[in-house]
Protein backbone atom coordinates (compact mmCIF):
# COMPACT_ATOMS: atom_id res chain seq x y z
CA UNK A 1 0.00 0.00 0.00
CA UNK A 2 1.30 3.34 -0.85
CA UNK A 3 1.51 5.78 2.05
CA UNK A 4 -0.06 9.48 1.59
CA UNK A 5 2.73 11.68 2.58
CA UNK A 6 2.44 14.34 5.50
CA UNK A 7 0.95 17.24 4.68
CA UNK A 8 3.35 20.32 5.58
CA UNK A 9 1.72 22.77 8.11
CA UNK A 10 2.86 26.58 7.48
CA UNK A 11 1.94 29.83 9.00
CA UNK A 12 -1.45 30.66 7.18
CA UNK A 13 -2.09 34.25 6.53
CA UNK A 14 -4.84 36.66 5.76
CA UNK A 15 -4.54 37.19 2.36
CA UNK A 16 -6.43 33.99 1.23
CA UNK A 17 -9.59 34.66 1.73
CA UNK A 18 -12.97 32.34 1.76
CA UNK A 19 -14.99 32.79 -1.25
CA UNK A 20 -18.38 32.14 -2.68
CA UNK A 21 -19.80 33.68 -5.59
CA UNK A 22 -19.83 37.62 -4.01
CA UNK A 23 -19.12 36.39 0.02
CA UNK A 24 -16.18 36.94 0.95
CA UNK A 25 -14.28 36.36 4.60
CA UNK A 26 -11.10 36.07 6.10
CA UNK A 27 -8.67 34.09 7.62
CA UNK A 28 -8.84 36.41 10.69
CA UNK A 29 -12.99 36.06 10.00
CA UNK A 30 -12.42 32.84 11.10
CA UNK A 31 -10.39 32.78 14.57
CA UNK A 32 -11.97 35.78 15.74
CA UNK A 33 -15.09 33.11 15.25
CA UNK A 34 -13.57 29.99 16.65
CA UNK A 35 -11.32 31.29 19.16
CA UNK A 36 -11.87 34.61 20.62
CA UNK A 37 -13.85 33.11 24.12
CA UNK A 38 -10.01 32.60 25.62
CA UNK A 39 -11.72 31.51 28.67
CA UNK A 40 -12.36 28.02 27.32
CA UNK A 41 -10.30 25.27 28.37
CA UNK A 42 -9.35 24.25 25.05
CA UNK A 43 -8.71 27.91 23.98
CA UNK A 44 -7.09 28.98 27.08
CA UNK A 45 -4.24 26.04 26.99
CA UNK A 46 -3.36 27.11 23.58
CA UNK A 47 -2.67 30.73 24.59
CA UNK A 48 -0.39 29.06 27.92
CA UNK A 49 1.69 26.96 25.10
CA UNK A 50 1.92 30.23 23.21
CA UNK A 51 3.40 31.89 25.98
CA UNK A 52 5.72 29.34 26.88
CA UNK A 53 6.82 29.07 22.85
CA UNK A 54 6.92 32.99 22.19
CA UNK A 55 8.67 33.71 25.77
CA UNK A 56 10.99 30.89 24.51
CA UNK A 57 11.49 32.40 20.97
CA UNK A 58 10.13 29.00 19.38
CA UNK A 59 6.96 30.35 17.94
CA UNK A 60 8.08 30.16 14.73
CA UNK A 61 6.25 27.47 13.27
CA UNK A 62 2.90 26.40 13.96
CA UNK A 63 1.85 23.99 16.77
CA UNK A 64 1.88 20.01 16.50
CA UNK A 65 -1.64 18.82 17.77
CA UNK A 66 -0.41 15.44 17.35
CA UNK A 67 3.05 15.67 19.02
CA UNK A 68 4.11 13.83 22.32
CA UNK A 69 4.79 16.67 24.20
CA UNK A 70 3.69 20.59 23.14
CA UNK A 71 7.25 22.26 22.35
CA UNK A 72 10.35 21.39 21.51
CA UNK A 73 13.14 24.11 22.91
CA UNK A 74 16.43 25.38 20.87
CA UNK A 75 18.43 22.81 23.01
CA UNK A 76 15.93 19.83 22.08
CA UNK A 77 14.62 19.83 25.46
CA UNK A 78 10.93 18.27 25.08
CA UNK A 79 8.57 20.85 27.15
CA UNK A 80 4.67 20.01 28.47
CA UNK A 81 2.69 22.59 28.92
CA UNK A 82 -0.72 22.50 31.19
CA UNK A 83 -2.43 24.98 32.27
CA UNK A 84 -5.49 25.74 34.94
CA UNK A 85 -8.00 28.55 35.70
CA UNK A 86 -10.04 29.28 38.95
CA UNK A 87 -12.35 30.81 36.43
CA UNK A 88 -14.53 28.86 33.55
CA UNK A 89 -16.28 29.82 30.51
CA UNK A 90 -19.57 28.36 32.21
CA UNK A 91 -21.41 28.58 35.49
CA UNK A 92 -20.04 27.68 38.28
CA UNK A 93 -21.63 26.47 41.02
CA UNK A 94 -19.31 25.83 43.65
CA UNK A 95 -16.24 27.77 44.55
CA UNK A 96 -13.60 26.13 42.40
CA UNK A 97 -10.62 24.13 43.03
CA UNK A 98 -7.78 24.45 40.06
CA UNK A 99 -6.26 21.04 39.43
CA UNK A 100 -3.29 20.12 37.36
CA UNK A 101 -3.79 16.94 35.74
CA UNK A 102 -0.51 15.27 34.31
CA UNK A 103 -0.32 11.17 33.18
CA UNK A 104 1.51 8.82 31.14
CA UNK A 105 0.72 9.13 27.55
CA UNK A 106 1.49 6.27 24.62
CA UNK A 107 3.99 8.01 22.99
CA UNK A 108 2.75 8.74 19.00
CA UNK A 109 5.38 8.96 15.65
CA UNK A 110 4.20 9.68 12.67
CA UNK A 111 5.93 6.90 10.94
CA UNK A 112 5.21 4.03 13.66
CA UNK A 113 1.92 5.17 15.06
CA UNK A 114 1.91 4.64 18.86
CA UNK A 115 4.08 3.23 21.90
CA UNK A 116 3.35 0.38 23.61
CA UNK A 117 4.37 1.40 27.11
CA UNK A 118 3.27 4.79 28.65
CA UNK A 119 5.61 7.16 30.12
CA UNK A 120 5.66 10.48 31.02
CA UNK A 121 6.99 12.54 27.71
CA UNK A 122 8.58 15.42 28.48
CA UNK A 123 11.76 16.69 30.21
CA UNK A 124 10.48 19.93 31.59
CA UNK A 125 6.41 20.56 32.23
CA UNK A 126 5.39 24.63 32.81
CA UNK A 127 2.50 24.69 34.40
CA UNK A 128 0.69 27.75 34.51
CA UNK A 129 -2.54 29.02 36.50
CA UNK A 130 -4.18 31.94 35.23
CA UNK A 131 -5.66 32.96 38.82
CA UNK A 132 -7.65 36.10 38.33
CA UNK A 133 -10.87 35.46 40.05
CA UNK A 134 -13.38 38.91 39.07
CA UNK A 135 -14.38 37.80 35.52
CA UNK A 136 -15.01 41.71 34.67
CA UNK A 137 -11.20 42.20 35.12
CA UNK A 138 -9.83 38.71 33.94
CA UNK A 139 -7.96 38.97 30.60
CA UNK A 140 -6.12 35.73 29.44
CA UNK A 141 -4.17 37.60 27.42
CA UNK A 142 -2.73 39.82 30.88
CA UNK A 143 0.48 37.47 31.67
CA UNK A 144 -0.10 39.37 35.12
CA UNK A 145 -2.81 37.33 35.42
CA UNK A 146 -1.07 34.08 35.10
CA UNK A 147 1.55 32.36 37.58
CA UNK A 148 4.07 29.70 36.52
CA UNK A 149 5.61 26.89 37.80
CA UNK A 150 8.39 24.45 35.96
CA UNK A 151 9.44 20.99 37.34
CA UNK A 152 11.60 18.93 35.80
CA UNK A 153 10.17 15.08 34.48
CA UNK A 154 11.63 13.36 37.70
CA UNK A 155 9.85 16.15 40.16
CA UNK A 156 6.66 15.09 38.01
CA UNK A 157 7.30 10.91 37.96
CA UNK A 158 7.45 11.71 41.64
CA UNK A 159 4.34 14.15 42.49
CA UNK A 160 2.09 11.86 39.91
CA UNK A 161 3.65 8.24 40.44
CA UNK A 162 0.24 7.33 42.32
CA UNK A 163 -2.30 9.71 41.36
CA UNK A 164 -3.07 12.01 38.23
CA UNK A 165 -4.04 15.32 39.37
CA UNK A 166 -2.28 18.06 41.98
CA UNK A 167 -4.10 21.15 43.22
CA UNK A 168 -2.75 24.70 42.95
CA UNK A 169 -3.09 24.82 46.84
CA UNK A 170 -0.01 22.08 46.80
CA UNK A 171 2.02 23.79 44.12
CA UNK A 172 1.71 27.06 46.04
CA UNK A 173 2.36 26.21 49.42
CA UNK A 174 5.65 23.00 48.33
CA UNK A 175 6.80 25.15 45.37
CA UNK A 176 7.73 28.13 43.98
CA UNK A 177 5.76 30.14 41.21
CA UNK A 178 8.64 31.68 38.51
CA UNK A 179 7.63 35.55 37.30
CA UNK A 180 6.71 35.89 33.77
CA UNK A 181 10.52 37.52 33.22
CA UNK A 182 11.86 34.71 34.57
CA UNK A 183 10.26 31.92 32.97
CA UNK A 184 12.16 31.55 29.85
CA UNK A 185 15.49 31.18 31.98
CA UNK A 186 13.99 28.81 34.29
CA UNK A 187 12.75 26.47 31.65
CA UNK A 188 16.31 26.29 30.51
CA UNK A 189 18.10 25.29 33.45
CA UNK A 190 16.78 21.93 32.96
Amino acid sequence: MEKIPEAKTKFHTNDNPIKLNNKESSLVDFWQWAYSDLNQNVTRGMVGQYIVAWILGIDSTPDDAWGSYDLLSHTNKKIEVKTTSFLQAWVQKNKPKPKFRIRKTHFYSRESGYSKEKDFQANIYVLCYFFEKDKQKADVMNLNQWKFWVLPKKKIEELFSTKELLSVDVLESDFTAVSIETLGSEILKY
